[in-house]
């Protein structure tokens, strides 16, 4: 028999051709499991990226060494990029523009920086105590 394909479970699989153990699988339909964005890897924490590439902060284009955009926040947090976005826009902490968010005076003073995508997107980053920072 084959193994489970989520990251850190060493359960066999039930039945041929399937990728999980029953758990998994079941974790898998109900949304509790989900495929890495950047390696592949079947995980189970709620962010976009499992565990090791989440934690993994070279060579990420998208935010400078130390910042954190809202998908790094948003995988610390356990939710997506686009509520995270939605969170701080709702604070005013940042504002949509065009395609992208700018950040706000009140973004400004807590230390957001402005980085554009290769489209030209511009999107928000943040230092990392913005995590531990009370409106």
């Amino acid at each position: 028999m084959e193994r489970c394909q989520v990251e850190g479970c060493s359960r066999d699989v039930s039945k041929a051709g399937y990728q999980f153990c029953l758990d998994h699988w079941k974790a898998e339909k109900a949304g509790r499991v989900a495929k890495c964005e950047r390696c592949g890897r079947w995980h189970e924490n709620a962010g976009r990226r499992c565990k090791g590439c989440s934690n993994e902060t070279a060579g990420d284009e998208e935010s400078p060494s130390g910042y954190l955009s809202s998908t790094k926040i948003g995988d610390r947090l356990g939710i997506s990029n686009v509520k995270v976005n939605l969170i701080l826009a709702e604070l005013g902490w940042i504002e949509k523009y065009v395609k992208g968010w700018i950040p706000t005076e009140r973004g400004n003073a807590l230390g957001a920086n402005v980085r554009e995508m290769r489209n030209g997107t511009p999107f928000v980053v943040w230092p990392p105590n913005i995590l531990t920072v009370s409106s």
